[in-house]
């Protein structure tokens, strides 16, 4: 004999179920809660400016006798404002590409070009050379150095020309102002 169920069997089943999915939801809701855990992370960047130094000139001087002379040229610039720099890089802008020159202190606000041949050989050749092509002029470029390494983006510049110092006596390259 099968005994009958009451009749609240059916009612008591679905909310038993019911119960069961909800209390199964809640607990994956906070299983996943706890999983995914936020947190936020505050980070800070410091972009360096390097401002360039202003103002760039070129003075021409010439020293000996009309056979003899020698030409230099002072190129010199004014710091950047509120800015204390390391140091300054200077390049010679020619057809082929940029020449870097020595880095300078940050102290120094001017430079000299001179005589840019060493031995009696090269001052013969570089002497032919000019009387061939004759003179060239350059950019001369100046770039404010940062004690980090950074150099200013842009440079200050002025432009100077190479001279034949010595036109009798083959005495190299000099330069003047342009």
């Amino acid at each position: 004999m099968t005994k009958r169920q009451g009749k609240g069997w059916a009612s008591r089943a679905i909310a038993i179920t019911l119960s069961l999915a909800v209390l199964i939801g809640a607990s994956a809701g906070l299983a996943h809660a706890w999983w995914q855990a936020t947190s936020s992370v505050t980070a800070t960047a410091t972009a360096i400016v390097v401002p360039p130094p202003t103002g760039a000139t070129c003075r021409s001087e010439t020293s000996g006798i009309i056979s003899l002379q020698n030409y230099s040229a002072i190129v010199s610039w004014t710091p950047p404002a509120d800015f204390t720099p390391s140091g300054y890089r200077l390049f010679l802008q020619t057809s082929s590409g940029a020449i870097q020159l020595a880095d300078q202190p940050g102290t120094t606000t001017s430079v000299t070009l001179s005589d840019s041949s060493n031995s009696l050989m090269s001052d013969i050749a570089d002497s032919m050379f000019g009387w061939i092509t004759g003179d060239t002029t350059y950019d001369f470029q100046i770039y404010t150095l940062h004690s980090s390494g950074w150099m200013s983006s842009t440079p200050t510049t002025t432009r100077v020309t190479t001279k034949l110092n010595g036109v009798f006596t083959f005495s190299g390259w000099g330069y003047t102002c342009a």
